[in-house]
């Protein structure tokens, strides 16, 4: 069991279209997670990823933090921020150093290996968010994960590079820099959730990750271990809330409802002989319709997520060459029949996943909902937690330190 002193206090916010959720945790050497303090809200400006109102996010935010201070008897200062967003894209990219000493590579020359993969031509809108290492080869050798102490003269890194727009960033740092709170770090959506709720054997032979939330869907493939593509669906769950309203004439948030209550994405699945009641727009009295009916109008926008998500990974690949099949995650993972409809469309084994590893408190972030904030403790915790060198700040902290000192006027 780790030591008290061993124990990293990490902060992470999960800015979700539908929902955000703040998380206040513990985490030891084995990267194990004490869940200190939670809170959640419904998110008010967000749409499909994108801010569209900094004080409606701001205000979210300030709920969801302030649920998880008064739980953990703590204050958030500094966090590690969840993005999505179809503005999100990856790229492979290779970089080549010289080893210092042949006689045995240092944790300098992986830094100066990684360091020279950062000179991808971006357009003036685009910037590096992250670079993510796959594998190393050391004089040819491929295949290295840990080249520190091998001996060699020249080591090669093949990583992939995270990139985004500049103004949907800025507008959610701006959105934490309205609260005081700085940014740590930021980290894809899909590559946290895969910290959740994958395990190393998946993510060793090959498995997709598919977080569905409110507005967007996130795809993580991993391979070898590592982060091998990624990418964002702009289709979640709020647009099956809108395809139900418009079909049944209801509003959005009594779609939801019925959706939460009796949606069901199989269409060849026993359906429930109560009618579903429910509130029509302008009118007064309720309306019955059969449940079959609300499953034909959530099966074609279920359907249409897998297929546009197999489209994209059939480019890397066939299914076939990812034995792990497809690991869904996020609130609408929730969904009866949502997993078989993955199944037929994607042509392999599915299954659902739910946050891993953590000790106390578990059960108040059991639900997939959750494996992001999770997942951004786990990959925070990793990265060296919240401890920060001021000499040599992260990639991200020079983007959005001149963000923040323009946000607070200093």
């Amino acid at each position: 069991m780790a030591r008290k002193t061993d124990l990293k206090i990490i902060n992470a916010i999960d800015v979700g279209t539908s929902k955000v959720f703040a998380i206040i945790a513990a985490v030891d050497d084995q990267n194990e997670v004490d869940v200190l303090g939670v809170g959640s809200a419904e998110t008010e400006g967000m749409r499909k990823g994108m801010v569209t109102d900094i004080d409606g996010v701001a205000r979210s935010i300030y709920r969801a933090v302030s649920a998880a201070e008064k739980m953990a008897d703590r204050t958030v200062e500094a966090v590690f921020l969840s993005i999505t967003g179809a503005h999100l894209t990856t790229n492979t990219a290779r970089g080549v150093t010289s080893v210092l000493n042949p006689h045995s590579i240092t944790e300098e020359d992986t830094r100066r290996a990684m360091e020279s993969t950062r000179n991808l031509r971006l357009p003036p809108d685009k910037e590096i968010i992250d670079v993510f290492e796959q594998e190393f080869a050391v004089d040819g050798h491929e295949g290295i994960r840990e080249p520190v102490g091998m001996s060699g003269s020249r080591l090669d890194v093949q990583v992939q590079i995270l990139t985004g727009a500049s103004a949907p960033i800025h507008n959610m740092v701006k959105c934490l820099a309205r609260l005081d709170i700085s940014v740590l770090g930021l980290i894809p959506s899909a590559m946290a959730s895969g910290e959740a709720v994958l395990n190393d054997d998946e993510k060793e032979i090959g498995v997709v990750l598919m977080d569905i939330g409110g507005g967007t869907t996130d795809v993580a493939l991993f391979q070898h271990g590592a982060l091998a593509h990624a990418f964002v669906i702009p289709v979640g769950g709020d647009h099956i809330d809108n395809d139900v309203a418009i079909g049944l004439s209801t509003s959005v948030g009594e779609a939801r409802r019925i959706k939460l209550k009796h949606g069901n994405a199989d269409p060849d699945a026993d359906q429930d002989a109560q009618p579903v009641e429910l509130r029509l727009v302008g009118r007064e009295d309720t309306s019955q319709v059969p449940q079959g009916i609300l499953t034909e109008i959530i099966h074609p926008r279920v359907e249409e997520v897998f297929e546009l998500a197999l489209k994209q990974l059939e480019e890397k690949g066939p299914m076939v060459a990812i034995p792990a099949g497809v690991v869904l995650t996020g609130g609408v993972s929730h969904m009866p029949g949502l997993a078989r409809v993955a199944g037929d469309v994607l042509r392999t084994h599915i299954r659902t996943g739910a946050p891993r590893g953590v000790r106390a408190n578990h059960e108040k972030v059991a639900g997939p909902e959750y494996a992001t904030a999770v997942g951004l403790v786990r990959c925070a915790a990793m990265r060296g937690g919240a401890v920060q060198d001021e000499a040599k700040p992260s990639i991200w902290q020079r983007i959005v330190n001149p963000v923040l000192r323009a946000v607070r006027g200093l």
